[in-house]
């Protein structure tokens, strides 16, 4: 007798039932084999994304009419700016870093 191998994808036969024909239902985050992601990468994609769109929002906040009038007129940029890019920048570097260590572990 041959074993039958874990069916592997979000669509696959059900061999546990009688009914050779009954299809499982996808399964959100099925994994197969090695394509396992971590829950530390996970939140390391997330947080670079969000770093990454903090930072697309700041830099636009900065080059937008009234950014660069503040600029002129006190010589820094708005507050909620200046977060926005900070924010953007750690976020985004934090996430790589464990993006990165994620993947090795």
């Amino acid at each position: 007798m041959t074993a039958v191998a874990e069916p592997c994808g979000p669509w696959s036969v059900d061999h546990s039932t009688t009914d050779k024909r009954a299809v499982r239902p996808p399964v959100v985050g099925w994994q197969c084999g090695k394509n396992k992601m971590s829950p530390q990468r996970l939140v390391g994609v997330a947080l670079a994304v969000a770093g990454a769109v903090l930072l697309w929002l700041g830099l636009n906040a900065a080059e937008a009419p009234l950014g660069q009038l503040s600029e002129t007129l006190t010589g820094t940029y708005p507050d909620r700016t200046v977060w926005q890019i900070a924010g953007g920048v750690a976020a985004l570097c934090v996430g790589l870093v464990l993006a990165v260590r994620g993947a090795t572990r």
